[in-house]
């Protein structure tokens, strides 16, 4: 748990309100949970007034960008909780 809320650049807090908000629509698979699906990103961005092709990019790149680190960040996390209970069982 984070001790500080961070602090946003300006405008970047909207790009982190779509990842976390489109981050609930999120599936899940036996091997985790999966990427955000570009249909989401595309609906979000009708839904909360993203017009202009640079708009949708740019929202479609930083939440892509932050659902790659998210995902590594799960995964790097399984696999240690993995390697110690692997270790508890020896």
């Amino acid at each position: 748990m984070l001790q500080e809320r961070p602090e946003f650049l300006p405008g970047t807090r909207e790009y982190f309100e779509a990842f976390f908000l489109l981050s609930s629509f999120r599936t899940s698979g036996p091997a985790g949970p999966n990427p955000i699906q570009f249909s989401e990103i595309i609906s979000y961005a009708k839904v909360y007034g993203y017009h202009s092709y640079d708009e949708i990019t740019a929202l479609i790149q930083i939440v892509r960008s932050c659902d790659d680190a998210w995902l590594k960040a799960v995964s790097i996390r399984a696999e240690q909780e993995s390697e110690h209970a692997a270790r508890k069982r020896t």
